[in-house]
C-alpha cells in the first residue's frame, strides 16, 4: 500500500505536528513502507504457530515483600542539597499554569 503526500498531510495535521517539504516526502516513502511489510506479515502461513504471552521463556525472579521504614530523616537533608531550587525546606518547581 502506497501513502500519499495528501494522506501524511492528513495524519500530520490529525497529530497536530507541521511538517517540512523534506518531512512529507521522508514520511510518505516510510509510511509506505511499513505498510507494506504489514502487509508481507498477512502473507505468512502460522497455522502451525504455537501461541505465545511473551517473547521469552524467563521467568521474573520473585522475592517477598518486607515492610521496613525509610530513614528519611537522615536522607532529607542530603536530598534537598542536590534540588535546584528550594524554600522552607520544600521544592520549588515552575508554575504549570
Amino acid at each position: 500500500m502506497v501513502i500519499t503526500r495528501e494522506e501524511v498531510k492528513r495524519i500530520a495535521a490529525l497529530a497536530r505536528i507541521a511538517l517540512t517539504d523534506q518531512e512529507e516526502e521522508l514520511y510518505e516513502k516510510e509510511l509506505s513502507s511499513v505498510l507494506e511489510f504489514v502487509a508481507a506479515l498477512e502473507d505468512l502461513d502460522v497455522r502451525d504457530a504455537a501461541p505465545m504471552a511473551g517473547g521469552t521463556d524467563l521467568m521474573t525472579i520473585m522475592r517477598e515483600d518486607k515492610v521496613a521504614d525509610a530513614d528519611l530523616e537522615g536522607k532529607a537533608a542530603e536530598l534537598l542539597a542536590a534540588v535546584p531550587d528550594r524554600a522552607d525546606g520544600w521544592v520549588k518547581v515552575p508554575s504549570v499554569f
